[in-house]
């Protein structure tokens, strides 16, 4: 069977199409309408039920929504709070005299003002030609 037999046979097909039964449209219509929504029953009477107004809907204020945004942005309100306390210490080691702050750098290494030379030999970037 070659493409212009298969051409012709398909031609008849179209030209003939079957019928559908009797039987089968029924039961096709019948499924139809058994899919399609019921309309609801319109009640007789109306009736008159007290109905408060609803309380109005209070929106967030600005500072509520800008917290509530940059939590979620930096991971939540734990990241947040590490991060506002971290400010907050930073600001308050700037704005601190350096001489008042002896008594939180006495216990560490090296804690004078003398200079370290860690890598004393080695002038990696210093070195020219």
């Amino acid at each position: 069977m070659n493409e212009s037999d298969l051409d012709r046979l398909l031609g008849a097909a179209r030209a003939n199409p079957p019928a559908a039964g009797a039987g089968l449209m029924a039961r096709v219509l019948e499924d139809a309408l058994a899919a399609q929504p019921r309309a609801a029953a319109v009640p007789q009477a109306p009736v008159q039920a007290a109905v408060r107004p609803a309380p109005p809907v209070r929106r967030p204020g600005f500072w509520a929504r800008l917290g509530a945004g940059l939590g979620a942005s930096l991971g939540g309100s734990g990241v947040l709070t590490g991060l506002g306390g971290a400010a907050l210490l930073g600001l308050a080691a700037g704005y601190a005299d350096p001489t008042s702050l002896g008594w939180l750098t006495d216990g560490l290494p090296f804690s004078t003002s003398t200079q370290l030379e860690l890598l004393p030999t080695a002038e990696i970037f210093l070195t020219e030609g």
